[in-house]
């Protein structure tokens, strides 16, 4: 099969639409360090996954803005490593615990 370079669109989500809007809605801090953030996709972070909670991808409550660092951090650390990390993470914990409590509750 020959290749041509071209890539297929991707279909929309929405997500980039969101995160602007919560952009325009939201101080531009990291919700975890308070330091003044640049927009970025890569700023906007789901607290609940997109895979395992897909009901929530779209869900204002489900996104905050962190640096890049630590949205990297949340991906590739485990909480206790996070934590030691900043202890500041204790508030996306308690987050993530009360989402993923709501969504579970959802689907009864």
């Amino acid at each position: 099969m020959k290749r041509t370079g071209f890539k297929k669109k991707r279909k929309s989500t929405g997500e980039m639409k969101l995160f602007k809007e919560l952009w325009e809605s939201r101080p531009h801090r990291c919700f975890v360090t308070g330091v003044e953030l640049e927009f970025s996709h890569h700023i906007c972070f789901h607290i609940l996954g997109k895979g395992a909670f897909p009901k929530y991808r779209l869900n204002p409550e489900n996104i905050i803005f962190v640096n890049a660092q630590y949205h990297t951090d949340w991906h590739t650390m485990s909480r206790d490593k996070l934590f030691q990390k900043d202890n500041r993470w204790v508030y996306v914990f308690k987050m993530y615990d009360l989402l993923k409590q709501a969504y579970l509750s959802e689907g009864l």
